[in-house]
């Protein structure tokens, strides 16, 4: 009963009615459990990405504070934080542009969709 009680109750029904002896179906249960389904998605969405960007903040935040201390031991020289700050910062701009984001995403960095639309070389597909 575990996984396929769980699964049936994920399932979206059409109710049936008789109505005049023609059987009609009440979509508004099933377009309410796809709304239901699609709110619940985005919400998850957000959460995801409210995540990256708290740890993304976390991440810069350890990093200034690493040079810092790198550069009061005397490991590193100012000009050597200046050129990490700059590093780290070209390397943060790329982890939040969505472009980036896409392209290394393991699902659509192959698809041909994805080749269809960022690699069209100049010439339109029929």
């Amino acid at each position: 009963l575990g996984q396929r009680g769980t699964f049936e109750a994920q399932r979206c029904f059409v109710r049936c009615f008789s109505q005049g002896g023609v059987l009609k179906h009440d979509r508004s249960g099933e377009e309410g459990c796809w709304q239901r389904r699609f709110t619940k998605a985005k919400r998850r969405r957000v959460a995801m990405l409210q995540q990256i960007n708290a740890a993304h903040d976390q991440l810069r935040v350890f990093y200034e504070l690493g040079r810092q201390r790198m550069l009061e031991k005397g490991e590193i020289t100012t000009e050597d934080a200046v050129k990490f700050a700059r590093i780290d910062e070209r390397l943060f701009h790329l982890q939040k542009d969505p472009l980036q984001r896409e392209f290394f995403e393991a699902k659509k960095q192959f698809h041909e969709d994805y080749i269809r639309k960022h690699f069209a070389l100049g010439r339109e597909e029929e």
